[in-house]
């Protein structure tokens, strides 16, 4: 798997998400800036995959995917 495509692949859901906009841990904008720090490189290794969980785990938890969705986004089809 590649984080920083599953992140931004991740990161095309939060919107539709019914999560706040603003929240320091779980709102919109803040989940934007942690696929933004991924996807540039300043979150790697096995920290950005605990992010890439993090954020899908909020996807999932808003209402945007499903865990099955959130598989195919990681490992394809």
């Amino acid at each position: 798997m590649d984080v920083k495509i599953a992140a931004q692949e991740t990161d095309k859901l939060i919107d539709s998400t019914n999560l706040p906009l603003s929240n320091a841990e779980y709102g919109k904008d803040h989940l934007h800036e942690m696929v933004n720090k991924i996807t540039c490189g300043e979150i790697s290794g096995e920290q950005a995959h605990r992010w890439l969980g993090y954020l899908q785990g909020a996807v999932v938890i808003g209402g945007s995917a499903t865990l099955e969705q959130i598989k195919l986004i990681n490992y394809g089809s």
